[in-house]
This record gives structure tokens, sequence and C-alpha cells, in this order.
């Protein structure tokens, strides 16, 4: 029997005894004797009461990090059958919780299950009940014997203040407990994990500038604005690159928020609607920095001319600096191109192109760090998958190992426009963003896609079409083959992905969860790279 089960016969002890009081104090009150014991009674009774409420109140707080709902909390106290105290759905989770006192604090909980079944052996109390008060023939010698031993025991006493004693050093525990897992959670965060927020806070207030920014379009005639967000598994600093596609020619600009003391006397007028009227409504310069109105025309006469900084807001004045990209490789000259990753494994697959196992691993390292950077911003893919990276490549089949996420914004010209609802990811949510960061990982790995295994055919459903299941299961097939592969620390990140295998509740805005998908997935990564040593040509 679990810890957590015997936590849950506790609760169902305390109710049982009270019962059984109750009806002894029924079956007592008519005698004329019972006002000899009615004190000692209640006394004794009002003391199971309040160790009931004690422990109680200890499970609530045991229980509290882990159930957010008070209803559900509430109930889950109330109904010691409740199937969560036996299933052993809590263990895990009261582990982490416990700060390192789990099996002190479930030492705590046997001892005092032993002690109300003494209680019980002591009343009398058999299969919930007290036979010996049922008779309702005439009272025998025994009967009242039993009675007044009972009534005047001293043994129930010491049992009930072993109760209080050990409620007081389990509600002790808890609370060092609380308070360390307190400390533990507001500690720093490591200096990439807290980069990687910065990062995808940034992408997200970003994303509300450029809406903000292309709905002003002057020309009216544009179908859209691809916007491609670029991201690196390596950040230094707060800054994104973004490639843009206008009239299909590619502007890569550097993009970074302005912090407050670096505004300029252009941007102070602008955001406070004190500009002169004949300075030009879609630009406007002040020590060599734009403020950009429209920015679709900005770009336009960017690519013609030689680039120079602007400066985007969205609707609360949140401003960002736009400065021209330098480019590291040819793959982001005029005449590259942006392939989705799906195709560039079939390129390599029939040897149309070469991605060698090192670059293929720094193409997954830097995957896996897009789920700390952008999800739950608006640029999060709705379904994780190989479809939604892109990287560039060009003629000469050069290419870049840093993914681009893409975004079209409407050419609508409206006054005001309406904030993106909060993005959330759920428990769901996230299992399945790793769930795909692990398949993708395994392609790159492997150097094919995932529908192209072999063996795939094996889980097809009875029409001989692929399921829901059919990629789960070949997934965990194929990974069976990453440790003879890759080693065990390729084969610890793909089962971390697949399996969702971290400490913490999957919950991206638990610190501790992105801590633990760091340590788990992008920093091995980073790690394997190592051995190659490769100077690898940057997007």
């Amino acid at each position: 029997m679990s810890g957590v089960e015997v936590a849950g016969l506790v609760l169902g002890a305390f109710p049982i005894i009270l019962n059984c009081l109750d009806y002894y104090r029924k079956s007592c009150e008519p005698l004329s004797e019972w006002w000899r014991f009615r004190t000692r009674f209640i006394e004794f009774a009002d003391g199971i009461r309040h160790q009931e409420m004690m422990y109680n109140s200890n499970m609530m707080e045991m229980l509290h990090p882990i159930i957010q709902d008070n209803d559900c909390l509430a109930d889950l106290v109330k109904n010691p059958n409740d199937a969560r105290w036996s299933d052993g759905s809590l263990t895990t989770h009261l582990e982490r919780h416990l700060a390192g006192e789990h099996e002190r604090v479930l030492r705590i909980i046997q001892k005092m299950h032993d002690l109300v079944e003494e209680l019980k052996k002591l009343l009398q109390i058999k299969d919930n009940k007290v036979d010996w008060i049922d008779s309702q023939s005439e009272r025998s010698w025994a009967w009242h014997l039993t009675r007044i031993r009972i009534s005047f025991s001293k043994g129930k006493y010491k049992k009930v203040n072993k109760l209080d004693s050990h409620n007081r050093t389990l509600k002790q525990t808890l609370g060092c407990s609380r308070r360390i897992n307190l400390i533990e959670e507001s500690r720093q965060t490591s200096p990439p994990v807290e980069l990687f927020e910065k990062v995808r806070q940034h992408v997200g207030n970003l994303h509300n500038a450029l809406r903000l920014a292309f709905r002003k379009c002057s020309l009216g005639r544009c179908r859209g604005h691809c916007s491609n967000l670029g991201l690196r598994g390596d950040p230094e600093v707060v800054e994104v690159n973004v490639l843009f596609v206008v009239d299909d020619a590619r502007q890569e600009v550097a993009i970074c928020p302005v912090k407050e003391h670096a505004t300029t006397t252009a941007e102070i007028r602008r955001s406070s609607g004190k500009l002169p009227p004949t300075l030009p409504a879609q630009s406007i310069s002040d020590g060599g920095i734009d403020v950009i109105e429209d920015l679709c025309s900005y770009l336009r006469r960017g690519r013609q001319l030689n680039f120079e900084p602007g400066v985007i807001s969205d609707e609360d004045d949140r401003r960002f600096r736009l400065t021209s990209h330098n480019p590291h490789s040819t793959a982001a000259q005029t005449s590259s191109e942006l392939v989705a990753l799906s195709q560039l494994l079939e390129a390599h697959r029939w040897n149309h192109i070469r991605l060698p196992r090192n670059l293929r691993l720094e193409m997954a390292f830097h995957i896996a760090s897009t789920l700390l950077q952008v999800q739950m911003s608006p640029w999060a893919p709705q379904k994780w998958s190989k479809q939604d990276f892109l990287f560039q490549t060009d003629s000469e089949g050069s290419f870049g190992v840093c993914p681009y996420l893409p975004q079209t914004y409407p050419s609508i010209r409206v006054d005001t426009i309406e904030s993106d609802p909060p993005v959330t990811a759920s428990e769901e949510d996230t299992r399945a963003a790793l769930f795909a960061v692990g398949i993708i990982t395994l392609e790159l790995i492997f150097g094919h896609t995932i529908e192209s295994c072999e063996f795939r055919g094996r889980y097809y459903g009875p029409d001989n079409k692929p399921n829901d299941h059919t990629d789960v299961c070949t997934a965990r097939t194929w990974a069976k083959r990453v440790l003879s592969e890759c080693g065990a620390q390729l084969d610890d990140v793909v089962r971390r992905c697949l399996d969702c295998a971290f400490e913490p509740r999957p919950n991206l805005l638990d610190k501790r969860f992105r801590e633990a998908v760091y340590a788990g997935v992008v920093q091995p990564l980073a790690e394997s790279l190592k051995p190659w040593k490769a100077v690898t040509p940057r997007a």
C-alpha cells in the first residue's frame, strides 16, 4: 500500500470514529448515570474532531501546489475513496513539491494511520460499526462493563495526544517544504533560459508592432507582407532577425527593443502626438533614426537605397529598432529562397544536397531552442512540425542552419486594431510540441523524414493508412536505434522529448520546467556539437 493511499485511509478513519462515537452517545444518553460520563466523553469527541480538522488542513496544504482548483482540492480531501488516493497519480508530484521530505511526511502519515487503527480497536469498532451497542435486548453486565471501561479509559486520550503531536509535526514539515519551494522558485534562472524568456517576450511584442506597421501600408495593393522570424539557439542579446519578402525580393533586418533612456526626440514627439504637420507621415528622422509609419514603403525604399535604421512601435508605445542585417553566408543573398525542413531532408535523402550530421545536429539544436523562445507567442506554430521551420538555401547548395518561422500580415488600413487574444500553452499542447521536437531530432539524426521509415507501415490502421497512432509508434521504435547510433546523450534527449520526461509538470509558465527543458534538451544538443568543432556557415 502506497503512502498516498494511507493518507486517504486516515481521512476516512476520522468520520468513522466520530460516527461511532455519536452512535455510542445516543445509545447511552437515556441511562440515568450518563451524566457521570458526559463531560469526559464530549471532551474526547471534541479532541477527535479537532485532530480531523488539523489533518484535513494539512492534506490541503500538502496538495495545494499540485491541485490548483480549490473546489477540486476540497472534493479530494472530503472523499477518501477518490481514485487519486490509490492510483499513484499524486505520488510523483508530491515527491517534487515536498522538497526532499517526501518519505518523512509519509512516515508521519503512516504513524497516524496506525494510531487511528488502534483507536478503532480500543473503541471496539469492527467493520466500521460498534456491534456491542447494536443489541436492543436488555443490557447485560458485560455491556455496562464495556461502556464504563471505554468511558473511563485513559488510553484513548493518550492516542489523541499522539495524533496531535503527529499533526503538529506534519504541519511544521509541510510549512518548511513550502518555504523551501518558494525559495527555489524565487531563485534566479540560468542566464540562457532568462535570455530565452526575454526573447520570447520581445517577439510577442514585436508581432503586434509589425501588424500595426503593415496595416498602415499606403500602397493598398499588397496581398500580404511575409515576415520570417529568424532565431538562434545561442543568442547573445535580445535581438532577432526578420526576413521580409517584398515584391519577391528579400530584406533581412535585425530588430531589438529600444530602451527608454535611448528614446529620441522625434519618438517622444510622435508618441505624444505633437509632431509638426509639415513632417512626412511615413517617416520622421531625428538624429539619424527614422520613426516608421508605413513599414512596407520603408522596406521598399531600403532595398533600393542604403538601408537606414528605423523605429516602429506597437499600440502600447513599445518601440523597436530596425537595422540592416549583415549576412554571414551566401545563403542570405537575394538569390536565396526559404525551404521547409521536410524538403531539405528529402533532398538529402536522394543525394541532391549533402547535409553532414554535425550540421543536422546544429539545426536540431536551433530548432529545440525555439520552443523556449516563441512558445505562447503569436509566432508559435499551431501544430509543431518540420513544415513550420524554413531554412535559407541558394542555387549553389549552400544553406543556413538557423530556422525561420513564417508570419503573414495583411494590408488593411485602419486607425485602431484589436489586440491578439492571449496565447497560452496547455499541458497537452506542450507535450505535443516537445513530441514534435523529438521527431524532428530523430529525422535530423538519421537524415530522413519519419514518413520514409521502412517500418512505418507496421503501424497503419486497418485501412492500411496512417492514423493518429502511426507516428507515435514509429517514433518510439525509431528512438531505440539512437543509443547505438549516437550514444547515451542524444538517446536521452530524444526520450525526454517523446515522453515529456521532465520533473516539473509540463507548463511553460513555470520557469522550473523551462530550466528542465533547457538542461535536458537544448544544452545536450549544444554539447553534442563539440566533438566536431566545425566552423558552420551562419544564416
